[in-house]
């Protein structure tokens, strides 16, 4: 920026002014450039259009902050009056980051192929699999732990450790049973039986074994390979069971949801048990959610129509069940409800809507909401129509429980309420965003909208990054990379 005023002051100087008078001269100058430079500024400024901005990304952050001191006069004199004294996030800053650089302490692993499977960091391991090599477990430091006969390239179903262990569920191929493993790579237990079972979530994990004449049992074991919560366990018949994992549900305020088979047919209910394994509230629901603020949303089907409600703790119904759209986890006092045209409302615990109908689709009318996400340990994201000197515009703020307004962005992508688009993943925030070729998620400060870092297809997971664009590995908080994982030369 400052090579270009030098520029615009060189270019008036020999522009050939006639020279009445050294101070006519001089005066004429001033003139000139105060307006180039009150232009450029403009130009350059927050409140400027898509286009510039985009133009203007290429500029390095030092240059942008002086340009944004100089012309603060003319940028509050464009800021719409909603967005006044509220801090404008630099999530919409689109100038992109610098890939993740190696440094002198990466560590490189070879593998067999370019394109392996690698999963997140869990419990301080990550999972790497490259056909035809065996599939292999790291430490954070990029040290090789043992390898494993559980082939995976889907990232739903990888192998990931917690509490020091994960469950091994080795391929057909392979002649070995289900077992649990420790870090060492030792069998902590093996399960002869087992046809199937789940990775550990809050220390249990789910295992299905086989009887004779296709009789099933379905059982909770712990970390050591005991089996726990004899109340839930049961026998099954058919040779459908709905998907493991689902079923192995994460505890929520002290309470897990949990299924079990309903007769003889595929008739899947769903209920809660405590921490001692025993049914809490009876299995009466055709699906459930999770507690949360003392509620947890779940599901009947009534005429072949399927409605969501709410219940307490104690099973009693708190909110009829008449939404066809499954609702959010309650958070900060309210749920987001969407109706059959896709409009959203907040909805607070006793049933009532706090905000809302929000028409996804905008009617240019300012102050008109047209987005709201659901609240995330106190947070969440709005859309609002802003009133601007050539018509309205969509602006997102970041609001808290009480719907202040905190941060103010222009995004690059609409957000739709029926997705989740707004997240809170190990204590870190993030917004998804479309640009550099595909949606990414962008880590954020929800106390102000400003960005934190580059966006990526994946999130930070005990405390580093999976990468994998130009180059495979993991990266740090200072993007930089740790491991890189790529194929060999030879």
């Amino acid at each position: 920026m400052k090579k270009s005023l030098v520029s615009i002051l060189l270019c008036l100087l020999f522009a050939g002014a006639t020279p009445v008078s050294a101070q006519g001269f001089l005066k004429d100058l001033k003139n000139k450039a105060g307006k180039t430079l009150k232009d450029a500024g403009r130009s350059l400024s927050p409140a400027s259009t898509s286009a510039a901005k985009a133009g203007a990304s290429t500029s390095t952050k030092a240059s942008s902050s002086a340009t944004d001191s100089s012309n603060a006069s003319d940028e509050a004199d464009e800021t719409p009056d909603a967005l006044k004294g509220i801090h404008h996030g630099s999530i919409d800053d689109l100038m992109l980051f610098p890939a993740p650089q190696t440094t002198a302490s990466t560590v490189r692993i070879t593998v067999e192929n370019d394109m392996p499977a690698i999963s997140s960091f869990y419990d301080g391991a990550a999972y790497i699999y490259s056909y035809p090599q065996k599939a292999f477990f790291i430490d954070k430091k990029g040290r090789k732990l043992f390898e494993t006969d559980m082939a995976q390239s889907d990232l739903a179903r990888m192998p990931r450790f917690e509490q020091g262990v994960f469950m091994e569920i080795p391929s057909q191929s392979v002649k070995k049973p289900i077992c649990i493993r420790d870090k060492q790579g030792r069998v902590v237990k093996e399960f002869p039986k087992a046809s199937s079972a789940t990775q550990f979530k809050d220390g249990k994990a789910i295992i299905v074994e086989d009887e004779i004449n296709y009789m099933h049992t379905v059982r909770y074991v712990d970390t050591k390979g005991n089996y726990i919560y004899p109340d839930l366990s049961y026998k099954v018949k058919s040779l459908y069971l709905p998907s493991l994992e689902s079923a192995n549900r994460k505890t929520s305020e002290g309470l897990t949801a949990f299924c079990i088979k309903n007769g003889n047919n595929d008739d899947w209910k769903w209920g809660f048990y405590n921490s001692l394994g025993k049914i809490a509230i009876a299995a009466d629901y055709d699906a459930v959610g999770d507690f949360h603020d003392g509620l947890a949303a779940v599901m009947k089907v009534d005429n072949g129509v399927a409605r969501w409600g709410f219940i307490d703790k104690n099973g009693r119904q708190v909110i009829a069940p008449r939404f066809t759209v499954k609702p959010s986890d309650f958070d900060s006092g309210y749920s987001l409800v969407i109706d059959k045209a896709g409009d959203g409302y907040y909805m607070d615990r006793s049933g009532q809507f706090k905000l809302g109908p929000v028409h996804k689709y905008p009617a240019g009318k300012d102050g008109n909401y047209v987005y709201i996400s659901p609240f995330h340990n106190g947070y969440a994201v709005v859309g609002v129509e802003v009133k601007e000197t050539y018509g309205h515009s969509v602006y997102f703020f970041t609001v808290d429980a009480n719907l202040n307004r905190l941060g103010w962005a222009k995004l690059t992508t609409s957000l739709d309420m029926t997705c989740q688009d707004f997240i809170c993943y190990e204590g870190r925030y993030y917004i998804k965003q479309n640009y550099g070729g595909g949606d990414r998620w962008m880590q954020i400060n929800p106390r102000n909208f400003d960005r934190i870092g580059e966006g990526d297809t994946n999130i930070f997971s005990d405390g580093l990054r999976l990468y994998n664009r130009s180059q495979n590995g993991f990266v740090n908080d200072n993007n930089e990379l740790v491991i890189v994982v790529e194929e060999s030369k030879f």
